[in-house]
Parts: structure tokens; C-alpha cells; sequence
């Protein structure tokens, strides 16, 4: 880099300062001159750091005047600017609406902001935006309009692997992460990739992005014997697997594995506490979607169905299960034979209470048949059948009461 002593600069600032005053005055606050001498040095460093990188050596043993380091800094720097607003654009048509506020207040109004406040001749190293949605890899040592351009690269290469999934199941992660998600500064990519990277190694697809709790439970198992080196490898080519089947360039792999590579060390310690269910998350429906609808027209193929069944078995939690019920099951005929096989005693209590009225009154129609052929011997249905029988007629008489 072309050192230029204060004596050199002097001249610079001094014409820097008219222009900031429109020659009305050739004073300027003592801060005002810090930052106008700032971006003298910042672009400056622009110019000499663009002759580095594209080895250009005359540019660094040329001894330049000041003024003209400067200057072609300044159309470097505005070059920048003007990338980095196409850039912004660009990410802010493809962006989903992931209902997560931060993210999608730094890309709508805390960038655009930074756009239309910043001042490269003169306030060069100010952060005139307001970014508050964290990316996967902290950015350090930038300011102004470099650290937006490299903020917003980094944004571009995290929405590659976002945008290859759906909305739905993208905001159901978040909730199965924290019900919270919504005002949490939360990185998106981060907690989709440990997903991705979760289905990479049991073998799944990845496009449902959920992790079912038993699949959790064998991740525990298998990884929790693993050195973190083993851990890391392990992470970093379920990383460029993904890179390789979704097409990204190189810079896309070596962030990801960037980001497998820290994700190792995180999970590498849950894994010793058996705490990994931050990382990797059983989606959740979003509370709009709480209201579960069963219609013959959702029947799932008899293969889905009995996996499914398979894996509702090996299911501890309650909860768990019915939040697979709510997920995947769409037709009351899949219901009827998931709480034959799947759930007991009180646990049909909390199932059965996803139907509407109409639905209850229907199965009670089906199962007053059934009882005629038993002769009226309520003992002889299955437990289910029993529970739901309850429950209507706890219904009607509550309704008795009112």
C-alpha cells in the first residue's frame, strides 16, 4: 500500500472541505473533518486494494498524487454502489416472505435506508442503514458501502439454498425452533442448512426439511460416536453433496462448508449433552394453520402411510405425534387407522380434539353402525372409538347445561 504523508493529503482535505461547504466556508466541525478525511483515506484504499488484487504493480509502485488516488478510488467505490443497489434489488424479488420481522425489515427498509442516506465523498465510513437480520458469517473490518456489498453477497449466496424450498415448510422449521420466530434475530440459512445437512446423512429428501423426532434419536446415536474431526468431514461433504445436486457455484461451497465447519463445533457439543433438537428441527404449524381439516381427497398411498405409522411408533412424545398428524394426515379413513395403531389412553384425547363437530358427529354416525352389528357392546369397539363416543356425549351434555 502507497503511503501519502498528512503534508501530502493536506491539500486534498483542504479542496475535499470547500466542496462539502460549496465554498461558502473553509471551517467544518472537528467531526465533520474526521469523516470528510476518513473517506479521502477510504478511497484511496479502495483504488490501491483493486491494483492488489488484479496484481497490477505498477499502480503500487507508481508514485500517484493524492488527488488522483482519490479520484479513482471515488469511481470505484460508486462503481460499487451502484452494483451493490442492483444486488439489493435483485435479493429483494427473490426473497420469500419468511415471517421472520428482522430479516425482512433489514431487506425492505434497513438497506434501501443505507441507499438512500449514504454519502461516499464525504461520509465514507458511516453505516447509514439498518442492518439488523445476522447472516451466517459475521463480516469484520468493513464499513460503508464495502461492507453492504459484502453483506449482501453473502445474503445472495444464503437465499441459493433458502429459495429451493417451500415457504410452508421454510416457517415451519422456524416455529419448531422457537414459537418466538418471528421477533428472534435468528439466522434463516443456518438453521435450513443443519436441517439439509441432518436429511443429507440419513438418507432422506431433502425437500421436506423436517426431522422427524425418532430420525433425531438415530442422528444422537450415530453422530454422538464421532471425533469433532470425523463430525466436521462429515458436515462438510453433506455441504458440497448439496452444493453438487443443486448446482451452486464454488463460492456457495466454500460458504457452506464455511458454515458446516462452525456447525460441527455446535453440534458436537449438544451431541454430549443430548440437547440436539435446535439442530436438527421438527417442523411446526404455524398457529393459522392449527385447524386441521381431514378430507377423503387427502388419502396418502398405503406405502407413505404405513412409514409413516412405523415412525409414529417409535415416538415418545404425545406431542410429536400429533404435531405428525396435523402435518400429514388429510383424510379421516388415514385417521381412523393412525389411532388404531398409534396412539392410547389419554393420548386420543388430544388427537380427537383436532376435529370439528361435523367430523365428530360423522365417525359417531359410522360407529353407532358398528355397534348395531356388536349388539350395542360398547367394550367390544376399539378404545378410540370408545374415547370419541365420550366425548360427544360429554358435548351434548355440557351443550344440556348451557
Amino acid at each position: 500500500m502507497i503511503e501519502h504523508t498528512m503534508e501530502e493529503i493536506l491539500p486534498l482535505l483542504a479542496r475535499q472541505v470547500n466542496r462539502y461547504t460549496s465554498g461558502d466556508s473553509s471551517s467544518v466541525t472537528n467531526e465533520t473533518a474526521k469523516d470528510i478525511l476518513a473517506s479521502i483515506y477510504y478511497c484511496m484504499d479502495a483504488y490501491e486494494k483493486a491494483g492488489t488484487e488484479n496484481q497490477l504493480q505498477e499502480i503500487i509502485c507508481q508514485r500517484e498524487a493524492p488527488e488522483m488516488v482519490f479520484e479513482k478510488g471515488l469511481i470505484i467505490e460508486k462503481r460499487k454502489f451502484q452494483k451493490a443497489k442492483g444486488l439489493m434489488e435483485t435479493i429483494q424479488k427473490e426473497t420469500m416472505a419468511i415471517e421472520n420481522q428482522a430479516m425482512q425489515d433489514t431487506i425492505y427498509y434497513g438497506i434501501p435506508l443505507f441507499f438512500q442516506k449514504y454519502d461516499i465523498c464525504f461520509h465514507a465510513c458511516n453505516d447509514a442503514g439498518s442492518i439488523d437480520y445476522p447472516l451466517c458469517h459475521e463480516i469484520y473490518n468493513l464499513c460503508g458501502i464495502d461492507f453492504i456489498w459484502e453483506y449482501l453477497k453473502n445474503l445472495s449466496l444464503e437465499n441459493k439454498l433458502i429459495n429451493r424450498f417451500a415457504l410452508k415448510d421454510i416457517n415451519e422449521i422456524l416455529c419448531g425452533y422457537s414459537e418466538e420466530y418471528e421477533s428472534l434475530l435468528i439466522n434463516v440459512f443456518q438453521l435450513v442448512l443443519q436441517n439439509v445437512l441432518g436429511l443429507t446423512i440419513l438418507n432422506q429428501n431433502y425437500q421436506r426439511l423436517s426431522i422427524f423426532p425418532d430420525e433425531r434419536a438415530y442422528l444422537q446415536k450415530y453422530l454422538e460416536k464421532l471425533k469433532q474431526k470425523e463430525l466436521e468431514n462429515l458436515l462438510c461433504h453433506g455441504a458440497e453433496k448439496i452444493c453438487s445436486e443443486f448446482g451452486l457455484d464454488e463460492t456457495s461451497v466454500f460458504y457452506y462448508k464455511k458454515a458446516a465447519v462452525n456447525f460441527s463445533f455446535q453440534l458436537n457439543k449438544n451431541l454430549s449433552f443430548q440437547k440436539i433438537q435446535s439442530d436438527f428441527i421438527t417442523g411446526k404449524l404455524l398457529k393459522t394453520e392449527q385447524q386441521t381439516e381431514f378430507e377423503e381427497g387427502g388419502k396418502m398411498e398405503d406405502s407413505q402411510l404405513r412409514k409413516l405409522i412405523d415412525e409414529m411408533k417409535i415416538c415418545r412424545l404425545t406431542s410429536d405425534k400429533t404435531e405428525m398428524v396435523k402435518r400429514y394426515i388429510h383424510s379421516l379413513s388415514d385417521l381412523k387407522e393412525i389411532l388404531g395403531e398409534c396412539f392410547w389412553g389419554e393420548e386420543f384425547k388430544e388427537v380427537l380434539s383436532l376435529l370439528s363437530k361435523e367430523e365428530i358427529s360423522f365417525l359417531k354416525k359410522e360407529i353407532e353402525l358398528e355397534l348395531e352389528f356388536l349388539f350395542g357392546k360398547v367394550e367390544e369397539l376399539e378404545p378410540w372409538k370408545q374415547e370419541l363416543l365420550k366425548i360427544e356425549s360429554n358435548f351434548i351434555q355440557n351443550s344440556s347445561t348451557l
